[in-house]
């Protein structure tokens, strides 16, 4: 049976109607900014589309739609309306609480702040320029908390489920949490699992250079051939991957580099999966509320499903194989055993591997030694978090230089040398001291000749002497594309001659004393020594 809606939720579809009209023009104009817009045209970009969420601000919070809403409300009890229609007023009532709790200005100052730091990142990220980049970032922070409080005021939640409500809508931090807790009885254990298979496995790394071009018509051949409709999106270049615009018009981006054409097509498969997600979504409520993307852990789900799952599997890669080959027939010729689906199967198995898994497993180890000096649960916890977050500054570190398959050159080394004093800016004003302190030090060597302050021996903060002391063991006992991994006993060897140059030779000890327990090295146990910490 369709019913038909009264007046007053026709009236409510007809304005969002309208606000889907305007997302339209701001989707296509956020995509132009990133890929299309001359550089020197920012500001006035900013400006613009600033003055556009101003004006659907308006439209979520005209006088008019609270009458209309409790109206249809009746008209919902009155059994006036359909499931769908039912469905589509809760959302529409979600949405107008969230807007009518914040100011137009507010609303107007986050825009500008977050498009003026976008386009900073842009320019600044190519120049390693972090001071000149923390500031536009603090601005942004600033209206994302002003935004929160005020938002949990409203809505009776805390500031951060109040923002976690914009992308995971009634989700909330205890359910992430209870999440997170399942995942942690079991996710060490597997990754393990994975890398010692991983290590197992001998894969070629393909040799470039790969053109841009070749890479480009390769992508938009495994778009269309995973269900990618070219007749309602596109695919472009931008600084970094992303997937925009609307579901009638989706518009895909992503990043080559001639020497790595995995990095650039995985970057498609990616965006490929949130893609596929927008062009399916219901066409009968493309313009209304229920027809709106779920949640961003769906639509991250959609994008990793494609990417790590299916674009990584051997059936897939067994068809992508001859299109690969086709591709790039000089890289071919000059290497043919790299591009056989099997090796290109354990490319994509072996690539980031390491970086996904190291901050885990450093904090593992970090716990390890704090237990062995018999630090209390506080301290305890505090390390493991700064375990955790030791390497959050390399995301504003080029990635042709993280996933670079061999040795730094001296500009790599600099720039790479950057990361300890950018994790630490990145956490600045979050309250979480000594955590930040720990990270900005955790590559001061004992004797001083460490970076990024040339501190030694007492005077690095002890949370750094454990961090640079579990990183360089996991570092050591890790396979990479340029070197194999070290045995638990040589690595620890080769901390034990460092001992009182590089590292502290107490938290040496403690190591020691862990791995020895653990059963991962055969040494007999030494007690380490416990100092006080200040």
């Amino acid at each position: 049976m369709r019913y038909r809606a009264g007046m007053s939720f026709a009236q409510l579809e007809s304005q969002f109607r309208r606000i889907s009209h305007l997302e339209h023009v701001s989707a296509i104009l956020s995509w132009d900014e990133a890929v299309m817009m001359p550089e020197a045209s920012g500001a006035a970009r900013a400006e613009a589309m600033s003055t556009l969420g101003v004006v659907v601000h308006e439209h979520l919070t005209a006088p008019q739609l609270h009458d209309w809403l409790a109206a249809a409300e009746r008209e919902a009890a009155a059994g006036s309306l359909d499931a769908a229609q039912r469905a589509n007023l809760r959302e529409m009532k979600r949405l107008l609480q969230r807007a009518n709790a914040l100011p137009s200005h507010l609303v107007e100052a986050r825009s500008r702040a977050q498009l003026r730091c976008e386009q900073a990142w842009r320019r600044q990220r190519a120049q390693n320029d972090w001071n000149g980049f923390a500031p536009l970032l603090r601005e942004v922070v600033k209206w994302r908390r002003e935004s929160a409080a005020l938002l949990g005021g409203v809505l009776g939640l805390s500031d951060y489920d109040a923002l976690l409500d914009e992308y995971e809508p009634y989700g909330s931090s205890a359910d992430i949490d209870r999440w997170f807790g399942e995942l942690r009885e079991f996710l060490p254990g597997l990754i393990d699992r994975v890398l010692e298979h991983q290590r197992s496995q001998h894969a070629v790394i393909p040799q470039g250079p790969f053109p841009t071009l070749a890479q480009e018509t390769l992508g938009r051949t495994l778009m269309e051939a995973v269900g990618f409709d070219m007749q309602h999106g596109r695919l472009d270049v931008s600084h970094h991957p992303f997937c925009g615009g609307v579901p009638t018009d989706v518009r895909v981006t992503t990043r080559y580099e001639e020497t790595d054409f995995s990095s650039g097509l995985l970057g498609v498969l990616h965006e490929t999966g949130h893609a596929k997600y927008e062009q399916g979504r219901p066409v009968a409520f493309m313009d209304q509320p229920l027809g709106q993307a779920r949640s961003m852990s769906i639509h991250e789900g959609q994008s990793l499903l494609q990417e790590m799952q299916i674009s990584r599997g051997r059936e897939f890669l067994q068809f992508a194989t001859p299109h690969i080959v086709r591709a790039f027939p000089f890289a071919v010729a000059a290497q043919p055993a790299a591009f056989t689906a099997e090796n290109l199967a354990r490319v994509v198995d072996m690539k980031d591997a390491y970086t996904g898994a190291h901050s885990e497993r450093v904090a593992l180890f970090v716990e390890g030694i704090a237990r062995r000096l018999g630090l209390d649960a506080v301290l305890v916890e505090q390390l493991k978090l700064a375990g955790r977050l030791h390497d959050l500054g390399k995301i504003a570190v080029p990635d042709q230089v993280l996933q670079k398959p061999g040795s730094l050159t001296p500009d790599e080394e600099l720039k790479l040398s950057t990361h300890p004093e950018l994790g630490a800016s990145l956490l600045d004003g979050m309250d979480i001291r000594p955590v930040d302190l720990w990270i900005r030090h955790h590559h001061e060597n004992w004797d001083g000749s460490g970076y990024p302050d040339g501190l030694a021996g007492e005077e690095i903060p002890f949370g750094s002497r454990v961090i640079l002391v579990a990183d360089a063991y996991d570092a050591m006992t890790t396979e990479r594309s340029y070197r194999p991994a070290s045995s638990p006993d040589a690595a620890l060897a080769e901390l034990e001659r460092m001992a009182g140059v590089q590292f502290d030779p107490v938290i040496v000890a403690a190591l020691k004393a862990h791995l020895v327990e653990a059963g991962l090295v055969a040494d007999p146990p030494q007690r380490a020594a416990v100092r006080l910490v200040a």
